[in-house]
């Protein structure tokens, strides 16, 4: 049985489709949910096409077999627009423990982008396993060095964030 706490940890996203007219830039956050559970991301305000998040989500599981992804574009006077989704399979997640992957976005049938995710599931009965930087560098924030950057051609270095408004 996969219970236990899993930790999904948005990292950057590639987005193909921008949702605002005229010249305005998206501010792109993550929603994910599995079964009735949802939490969010904050926003990365003015992040346009290549945001990045730092936001840790947890999730209590009890052998989840989804996680559901959107990337939306947080809208102030009207409803949130959606950049894309996936639903990613969660037993290779709960066999591996720790994993970072790359994910292609779809956004009404068509591709939308990619988003970089980072996992770790804890089994119930046994303690957490100690921190490993996915990227072989120093420390993980801003600047590491990932394979999500050689998809990108690189990410911004810094962000303005602000709390989606649910």
């Amino acid at each position: 049985m996969n219970s236990g706490i899993l930790t999904v940890q948005p990292q950057a996203a590639y987005l193909s489709v921008n949702t605002e007219s005229f010249g305005r830039r998206m501010d792109p956050f993550v929603a994910a949910q599995i079964g009735q559970d949802t939490k969010s991301t904050r926003v990365a305000s003015q992040m346009h096409m290549n945001p990045v998040w730092q936001d840790v989500l947890t999730f209590r599981t009890n052998n989840d077999p989804v996680l559901n992804i959107q990337v939306l574009d947080y809208d102030y006077m009207t409803a949130n627009d959606l950049i894309g989704q996936v639903s990613i399979p969660l037993a290779d997640i709960y066999r591996a423990r720790r994993s970072t992957s790359v994910y292609n976005l779809i956004q009404k049938g068509r591709p939308s982008g990619q988003i970089s995710i980072s996992f770790e599931f804890t089994p119930d009965g046994l303690g957490a396993i100690a921190p490993v930087n996915p990227y072989g560098t120093a420390t993980a924030g801003y600047g590491a060095v990932s394979p999500f950057n050689v998809l990108s051609g690189g990410r911004p270095t810094s962000a303005n964030y602000q709390q989606p408004v649910n």
